[in-house]
């Protein structure tokens, strides 16, 4: 009875779970390399078809895969069917599938390979993972990083990062500039970046000792509030 119930268990947990379980058998007559003999009965929420009508079209699951991701999906399925037991496990891939509703899914397959005394692979086991809303979101985000930087590009001001340095000349040590510094000021950001004294070697001679003294000032020294340090000054660009 304790094992028909923890099995019961098993079987609930995995069927409401967005991971389906499989497992194949090498089949070098097969596109992907593989004979799938196991699905777990999830399949059926996850991608909208029945662990049956996966077991009865072969072709099934790859024709669902989106078609710039299908080739790669049968290289590395095909590659798992040929190494042995020193290739790096598991392996992991995403793709995008479409749901039987027509929904387009991103999915992630995780597998690993099980080899025989001889060093040949015997069965695979794996797992695919509906990874949507996770893909969306990283995909959203890549989206509002290309427009902040369609923005910043085509901005007037520069920006920058940089991180308190008591030894450097003015008191920072500057990690990051926005790609549009070069078009404003001649010099690439990497050129900033590599030497403390660039940009403050094209500060006129006349700003760079004040310029200088408050921007220590405004890192080391106390302050009664937290108005942000201004700078108006005159720059050499790149050009002369």
């Amino acid at each position: 009875l304790a094992v028909a119930e923890q099995r019961q268990i098993q079987d609930e947990s995995v069927r409401n779970s967005p991971t389906i379980l499989f497992r194949g058998l090498p089949d070098p007559g097969s596109p992907d390399g593989w004979a799938f003999v196991y699905h777990s009965a999830n399949t059926l929420d996850v991608l909208g078809y029945s662990v049956d009508e996966i077991a009865t079209n072969a072709d099934l699951w790859l024709s669902r895969i989106h078609p710039d991701d299908r080739e790669r999906v049968l290289t590395t399925s095909r590659l798992l069917a040929t190494v042995g037991p020193e290739h790096p496990m598991p392996m992991a891939y995403d793709y995008r599938f479409q749901h039987k509703d027509g929904r387009e899914l991103w999915i992630q397959d995780v597998q690993r390979v099980v080899f025989d005394d001889g060093g040949r692979p015997t069965v695979l086991y794996g797992q695919s993972i509906d990874i949507t809303a996770r893909k969306q979101a990283e995909l959203a985000l890549s989206s509002g990083l290309r427009k902040l930087d369609e923005i910043v590009s085509n901005s007037p001001a520069a920006l920058f990062h940089a991180l308190p340095d008591p030894t450097a000349p003015d008191g920072l040590r500057y990690i990051y500039h926005s790609s549009n510094v070069e078009t404003l000021t001649g010099v690439t950001g990497s050129a900033f970046e590599g030497d403390v004294n660039e940009w403050l070697n094209r500060i006129h001679p006349d700003d760079r000792t004040a310029l200088i003294a408050g921007t220590r000032a405004f890192l080391f020294e106390p302050r009664a509030d937290e108005a942000p340090l201004v700078h108006t000054y005159r720059f050499r660009h790149g050009d002369g």
